[in-house]
């Protein structure tokens, strides 16, 4: 195989398809970091998703500006924004916020393999809220992905970055990160 034909699938990109798989690489790189869970890793995912947030609104100006070689840009924007927006966002609170010393959220056997059923509620609701988020973006990104917005002529609903900025904004005030000093508690 020839290096020209290894390399035919980068001359396709457009400058948007690049902003739009930097921002991909931001959101993979801001979940690795949350899955390292330690407080510095935390705030380090917390700046890589604002950034990947501004990276992605260019996306749609540099494919007008620029224009594409291909129709799947919209497409690639949407899976895109299901890591960076859906998927990021959800991890972070599940790992802020469920405490694994408290138990599982769910049990239905206890340690003696006999059936016993309890509960922790604040690991319950931490798998609810960040399955929510994931499973809400995700249904909103295919909405707008497919067109089927309804007759609105207008922009309607939550954007999934604004979702995620909205996260981050209350996990720097609400969690273990507010207790750190960081250049991002002056802002909590």
């Amino acid at each position: 195989m020839s290096l020209g034909k290894f390399f035919k699938p980068l001359t396709l990109l457009s400058y948007a398809d690049i902003a739009t798989l930097t921002s991909a690489f931001l959101g993979f790189l801001a979940i690795t970091y949350i899955i390292d869970g330690s407080i510095p890793s935390f705030i380090v995912a917390m700046i890589l998703l604002p950034i990947s947030a501004i990276i992605d609104g260019m996306d749609g100006a540099l494919a007008r500006r620029f224009g594409t070689k291909h129709d799947f840009g919209k497409y690639l924007d949407s899976i895109s924004d299901s890591i960076c927006f859906g998927l990021a966002p959800s991890i972070l609170v599940y790992s802020l916020y469920y405490d694994i010393e408290r138990g599982p959220a769910l049990d239905f056997v206890n340690n003696d393999l006999e059936f016993a059923f309890r509960y922790d509620l604040e690991n319950l609701i931490a798998i609810t809220a960040a399955l929510m988020i994931a499973l809400l973006s995700i249904l909103r990104l295919a909405r707008f992905t497919m067109g089927t917005q309804g007759e609105n002529t207008y922009f309607s609903g939550l954007p999934t970055p604004g979702l995620t900025m909205f996260i981050v904004v209350i996990s720097v005030k609400y969690s273990a990160v507010n207790d750190y000093h960081s250049i991002l508690v002056p802002f909590a």
